[in-house]
């Protein structure tokens, strides 16, 4: 009795022999990525294998006891394996950790005191750090900000990282929070809030959001020097928008602080100017609005963003220390 083929079975299928032919040349295209699955997937495991040699592992380890396991001597043993196999100090391991959040919880609690800072190398956290870390309690929203040093001047944009699709309330957090953080760099905050409309031409949508957030702060905020919203070429030119909105609050000052309508025209704007001016320095993205000085990196960060970075979270760390010691 002969065998059928793979090709044969695939006909009695219904599968034409085209589809079979695109899949074999497919596959073999891949051939290369898959042989580099299995090598790196067989030196994992013998990279376990050795660790668990290394930390003499027997069939006793695996059997964990119930209750606190203080002196548990398998637990301890396979969280050395964790420890060899990942080049930590040590690790924790323990089936009471029911999830992601649960072990974020841990992890800070164990490991952030009082003034301590954390920096997430990666981007933003899980959402849960956000549940666990909490907002300041005056807000409902955070966000984060960059800093632009170019030679026209020092520029503020946010918010670049956080809040997709902010409605008037979210904006509203993240202009009073852009405020409290131009401050803190010690410089005073003028503040146009954008859109691809001017001052109300545009009555629906993201416009009137960004006009909605911008009432409300001229109410509440009656010193501040903020408005919107507004084309960018209004609000970095100030002899054209002093010329055709004479009425601004902004009128006879040059905007320093950008705050975006949604978070996909914050991040692309800023790095489209990054793509442009190699020269032009970013710092950031600066977290606005959490409760503990966390902030984060971008993927593609090199050494110098991480020290500057880095060096405003312990200036954040500082600053907020002397504030509780207050």
């Amino acid at each position: 009795m002969n065998t059928p083929t793979t090709e044969t079975i695939y006909e009695q299928l219904g599968i034409s022999k085209e589809v079979w032919a695109f899949g074999q040349k497919t596959e073999e295209k891949l051939k290369e990525r898959f042989e580099e699955f299995d090598r790196n997937a067989e030196y994992n495991q013998l990279k376990v294998i050795h660790a668990m040699q290394e930390n003499r592992v027997s069939e006793g380890c695996f059997n964990y006891v119930s209750g606190y396991g203080y002196n548990d001597q398998g637990r301890d043993t396979l969280e050395d394996v964790y420890a060899s196999v990942f080049h930590t100090e040590a690790a924790l391991v323990r089936p009471q950790i029911t999830c992601g959040t649960h072990a974020l919880a841990l992890a800070l609690a164990a490991n952030l005191r009082p003034g301590d800072t954390l920096l997430s190398p990666v981007g933003k956290p899980y959402d849960t750090l956000e549940e666990v870390i909490g907002i300041r309690p005056e807000y409902n929203h955070f966000g984060t900000m960059h800093i632009l040093n170019s030679k026209k001047g020092t520029y503020f944009l946010a918010d670049t990282l956080i809040n997709r699709h902010p409605d008037a309330s979210t904006l509203i957090d993240i202009a009073k929070l852009a405020d409290q953080t131009v401050r803190f760099f010690n410089h005073t905050p003028v503040i146009a809030m954008l859109s691809y409309s001017n001052f109300g031409s545009d009555q629906a949508g993201s416009p009137l959001k960004v006009h909605e957030a911008v009432a409300y702060m001229q109410k509440e905020y009656p010193e501040l020097a903020i408005d919107g919203e507004m084309q960018v070429n209004f609000a970095m030119n100030r002899e054209l928008r002093d010329t055709k909105y004479p009425f601004t609050r902004l009128k006879g000052k040059d905007v320093n602080t950008l705050i975006f309508p949604n978070l996909s025209s914050a991040n692309a704007g800023y790095k489209l100017l990054q793509a442009m001016d190699p020269d032009t320095e970013f710092i950031g993205p600066i977290q606005m609005g959490l409760n503990k000085p966390i902030h984060f990196t971008d993927f593609e960060s090199s050494v110098r963003d991480i020290v500057n970075i880095t060096a405003v979270a312990v200036i954040d760390a500082i600053v907020d220390k002397k504030k509780k010691e207050g």
